[in-house]
């Protein structure tokens, strides 16, 4: 049984007649008899009662005719989907954000473009920096919004914003009551620690190595509502963005500045190197950066 077979059953059913039938399908009435004595033999049952002056349905016919129109029915909202979809191609924009920056992102700007560019949609994600750049790198999306620079040699990194960085420590902790301090007062403390997918948290420890000492990391985990929580109840210290100072708002949180900030924070677009942007994706990446000029 065929498609076709259905919609040329169908129509004879609603015309109830094989040459208004014809007419409306553009076919020979004997090409559509054709059609219909095949499906007819094909079931082992008569679909029509053929009178002198056109059809009727059988009770046979009459069953498949409202199986038949569900049928043509769904096939036909399938095709409509996929024409839409191909419509979309190239005008959906798939943005990657590091998971935790996208509460700093600035949202208004992507309201902005997609007022100015309108037959364009974007789509965002949130991963880790890791996962982002395997995604970059496979070319499943074509831009990142990351919470750090990354050291892949093979994506392009242009940074939006850098962020100070503050210590979030109990406020029973000793380091709570100072107006600042820097990196080495740190070596004796317990660290909780984002997961090691974050370009961030690699960063923190590679700078502590520098200084010395490998931090004693307690907690890891990529939850910032978790993390804040360890640090109100006392479990450890935290490095984090002055952009998410609003997630340590807790009554026994203290954030101190530190004086040797390394920087390890920033807002970076990533875009694979040497790979030649989709339209959309393209005037969303000029867009950013006007809005964000070095």
């Amino acid at each position: 049984m065929e498609l076709r077979q259905l919609q040329y059953f169908l129509m004879v059913a609603q015309e109830q007649s094989f040459a208004k039938a014809a007419k409306k399908t553009y076919v020979s009435q004997q090409a559509l008899s054709k059609s219909v004595l095949s499906l007819e033999q094909e079931l082992g049952v008569p679909l029509f009662e053929r009178l002198p002056h056109g059809v009727e349905l059988t009770e046979y016919g009459q069953t498949l005719l409202k199986k038949a129109y569900r049928i043509t029915n769904s096939v036909n909202e399938a095709v409509s989907e996929i024409h839409n979809m191909k419509d979309n191609v190239g005008r959906t924009i798939q943005l990657a954000i590091t998971t935790g920056v996208e509460d700093t992102f600035q949202v208004k700007d992507l309201l902005r473009f997609q007022d100015i560019y309108p037959q364009y949609r974007i789509s965002t994600i949130a991963s880790t920096d890791r996962e982002i750049e395997r995604m970059m790198l496979s070319e499943k999306i074509e831009l990142g919004i990351l919470g750090a620079r990354g050291d892949s040699s093979k994506l392009d990194f242009t940074c939006l914003r850098e962020s100070a960085t503050l210590l979030a420590v109990h406020k029973d902790n000793p380091l709570s009551q100072r107006a600042s301090v820097c990196l080495e007062d740190l070596k004796e403390e317990c660290f909780i620690s984002g997961a090691s997918d974050y370009y961030a948290n690699n960063r923190m420890r590679a700078i502590c190595n520098m200084l010395g000492f490998t931090p004693d990391v307690r907690h890891q985990t990529e939850n910032i509502t978790y993390i804040a929580q360890l640090v109100d109840n006392g479990q450890g210290i935290f490095l984090c963005p002055a952009t998410s100072m609003e997630s340590f708002d807790y009554p026994n949180i203290r954030l101190v500045p530190i004086r040797d900030d390394p920087k390890i924070f920033s807002v970076n677009l990533a875009t694979k190197k040497n790979h030649l942007l989709s339209a959309g994706a393209a005037l969303f990446r000029d867009f950013i950066l006007e809005k964000h000029p070095k």
